[in-house]
């Protein structure tokens, strides 16, 4: 597959067009790329600590090497760390094998003081966004900013740093307000800069109920809200950029697509646990048919350590 991208078609605003992604040349590009995971939203399961509560997400995780190693030595670490996990010799490296995309996990607390009440912005990691949008630029790869961890957590589990395993950011209005804030202001900070391919709004909200966790199913009215008035608050600002919409239950429930909520948006779901065949995507390959009389598009995902993305065609 890799061997037939023609990386010279990344070049422009990527657009919705029918059932297609088109570059800024009205070309039809497909995406295939790496997910920048454990970077700037750690996961436990990517340190091999699957069972180990204390070691689950980035605020236990920043705890436990607080309380093993102290203060000084933690921001020592967790700078180095951010300085050497992902470099530029990386972003080139995915470009030369051939990949045209990269998406880049962000987790809100890297970008924002966990405040209450207050909107104060880190620029320490907004330059480490920049640094990776900079190398993507430079290697001609597509950025793919993903929301994965927001303010208060939309998934309800470890995967997006929620403290209680809730998703606040759909039931707390001060969570509620930070994340429409912080999208306006990657929206400011990124409205010209079309090697940034998409505005990944929220990574997998509304997690299944399991027997440890309750069920949180009674959010999703807020998760449609919240797609609505993030959609509102980023089009006043920036009317260019491809917005990528996933649905609840680890974005495999097309639910919340009973609608269109922009002319420039694309679906996007993702496939656990199943044979990566047609049968995996049909339902989301029948969606894509609907709304394409509606100009919206799909985006198909499978994870992996490689995580790729293309839109079906």
């Amino acid at each position: 597959m890799l061997e037939k991208l023609d990386r010279k078609r990344v070049s422009g605003f990527l657009k919705a067009q029918g059932q297609k992604i088109v570059n800024g040349m009205g070309e039809e590009i497909l995406l295939a790329g790496w997910g920048l995971g454990n970077w700037l939203l750690c996961e436990g399961y990517m340190w091999l600590a699957f069972d180990n509560h204390a070691f689950d997400r980035p605020r236990n995780i920043e705890e436990t090497v607080r309380d093993i190693a102290g203060s000084v030595y933690a921001e020592h670490f967790w700078k180095e760390f951010r300085k050497r996990y992902i470099t530029r010799e990386d972003i080139l490296r995915m470009a030369a094998l051939g990949y045209n995309s990269v998406r880049i996990p962000i987790n809100w607390r890297i970008l924002m003081e966990d405040e209450p009440g207050e909107l104060i912005f880190k620029e320490d990691g907004f330059h480490l966004l920049e640094d990776c949008v900079n190398w993507c630029e430079e290697a001609d790869v597509y950025a793919i900013l993903d929301m994965h961890g927001a303010p208060g957590g939309q998934t309800g589990d470890n995967i997006d740093d929620s403290r209680d395993n809730l998703p606040r950011l759909l039931t707390d209005q001060d969570y509620w307000d930070k994340g429409i804030a912080l999208w306006e202001e990657l929206a400011r900070r990124y409205k010209g800069r079309w090697i940034v391919g998409a505005y990944d709004l929220l990574n997998e909200p509304i997690r299944t109920a399991r027997y440890d966790y309750p069920d949180i199913d009674y959010a999703f009215p807020a998760l449609i809200r919240f797609y609505e008035e993030a959609v509102a608050a980023i089009r006043k600002i920036d009317p260019e950029h491809l917005l990528s919409i996933e649905g609840h239950h680890w974005a495999t429930d097309p639910a919340v697509f009973f609608k269109k909520y922009d002319d420039n948006m694309l679906i996007h779901f993702h496939r656990y646990g199943c044979p990566p065949d047609i049968s995996a995507f049909q339902t989301f390959a029948a969606l894509r048919e609907k709304f394409d009389e509606l100009g919206g598009t799909t985006m198909s995902g499978t994870r992996r350590y490689i995580r790729l993305r293309s839109a079906l065609t």
